[in-house]
């Protein structure tokens, strides 16, 4: 079997996973006014289930685990700055857990959460076509609304 065909076989798979983590992000992000004060720890792990679930749909897609993290993310010799980014990536995944599971820290587990947030929104532009230079114009919008609101030079 090819790998189009594996891939379009495992489409309907793929489609599940992305949208059930997307909804789990989703809720995260609904939730962050009520239990960011409060609990934040909740909120972290609905982000990285949700985080696991798009990184595993992309995973099923690509042939597997092994194939999609370790040989197209990890030992990808053209792209340094995906490895990079996958390291980054991963260790922020692994200290949100450890900061919200076992330490209970409020601050690392905010600043866990937005690292890997914004690994993860890379991961999935990253992964589209185009996706990349849509994701780096979006996010110079963004700064230059926060620079003309704040009236930064």
């Amino acid at each position: 079997m090819t790998q189009a065909q594996e891939a379009q076989k495992n489409y309907p798979v793929f489609i599940a996973l992305f949208l059930a983590g997307c909804g789990l992000i989703g809720l995260g992000v609904v939730m962050i006014p009520a239990f960011l004060i409060f609990a934040p720890q909740k909120i972290s792990m609905l982000l990285n289930l949700g985080s696991i679930c798009v990184l595993s749909a992309f995973a099923v897609l690509k042939g597997g685990f092994y194939n999609y993290f370790i040989k197209e993310l990890l030992l990808n010799q053209e792209d340094k700055k995906k490895r990079l980014y996958t390291i980054g990536y991963f260790a922020s995944i692994i200290i949100s857990l450890y900061a919200s599971l076992i330490m209970k820290s409020y601050i690392l587990t905010l600043l866990t959460m937005i690292v890997e947030m914004t690994l993860l929104l890379y991961f999935v532009c990253a992964s589209f076509p185009g996706g990349q230079t849509g994701l780096n114009y979006l996010l110079s919008s963004i700064w230059s609304f926060v620079k003309t609101c704040l009236r930064i030079r």
